[in-house]
């Protein structure tokens, strides 16, 4: 449990460091980085070692789904997928013997859909930008880590705390009904706590930002008041010294 929580420490630390450089392409790197330790978890669950070259395809492929938020690399998306899928078509050929069509079939499902998991989070940035709907994408991709690891981490405590009837025994023998429906509650409470949250600090920069477009209104009123009773004083001004002068002349 202790390296649980100090794994959660730093990860949260990182997450955060990650976060303050949304708007530039470290976040693209670090996903990207965070997608292929994920597809190498796949890679390895379906016993691929020997075939290392097949899990070396997909990380020039996967950087690039990563980066298709700018333009040139969008552009070379077509091709590069057809060159990848081609790639794995001659790897089947020439390793017909060692390689299971099978599981290959699988594990290229499975990357798939965890890459372009990982790619929506890019891409609400892309949705999203900052400078028209503030850091609503930031938010989002909050809940999204919070149903996740809210889920996963009231699982794990709930199932310590309250687990006695097994979920699934065959498949996970660890799992219980208790720690399911704390998975549950725990996705549910931490999506609450990001939303209030987000909810309050949006309030409070919409107040300040009323406040300052409300004292930048009130300034230009005051300075338009100012010159208007400068430039009337002027003619009053001018009024009397014509006033003055044709005053002298009839004299």
């Amino acid at each position: 449990m202790k390296t649980r929580v100090i794994t959660s420490a730093v990860g949260l630390v990182v997450l955060f460091a990650v976060m303050a450089l949304f708007d530039t392409f470290v976040f693209n790197v670090v996903i990207a980085a965070i997608c292929l330790l994920a597809i190498h978890e796949v890679f390895k669950a379906f016993r691929f070692e020997k075939a290392a070259y097949i899990y070396w395809g997909f990380v020039p492929y996967t950087l690039l789904v990563m980066f298709s938020d700018f333009h040139m690399v969008r552009i070379c998306m077509l091709p590069a997928s057809y060159i990848f899928a081609l790639y794995l078509v001659l790897c089947v050929i020439g390793n017909s013997k060692s390689i299971n069509y099978a599981k290959l079939g699988g594990m290229v499902l499975f990357s798939c859909i965890i890459m372009f998991c990982f790619y929506s989070l890019i891409y609400l940035k892309q949705l999203l930008p900052r400078e028209t709907y503030g850091y609503d994408a930031l938010y989002f991709i909050f809940l999204i880590l919070g149903f996740a690891w809210g889920g996963d981490s009231a699982a794990y405590f709930a199932g310590r705390a309250f687990g006695k009837h097994k979920l699934a025994p065959v498949v996970s023998p660890n799992k219980t009904i208790e720690g399911a429906v704390g998975g549950v509650m725990g996705s549910m409470l931490l999506g609450v706590v990001v939303t209030a949250c987000y909810t309050a600090v949006s309030y409070t920069h919409l107040r300040a930002h009323e406040t300052g477009r409300n004292l930048v209104c009130r300034l230009l009123l005051e300075k338009k008041n100012a010159v208007f009773c400068l430039k009337k004083k002027h003619k009053q001004n001018q009024k009397k010294k014509r006033k003055t002068r044709s005053m002298l002349g009839d004299g």
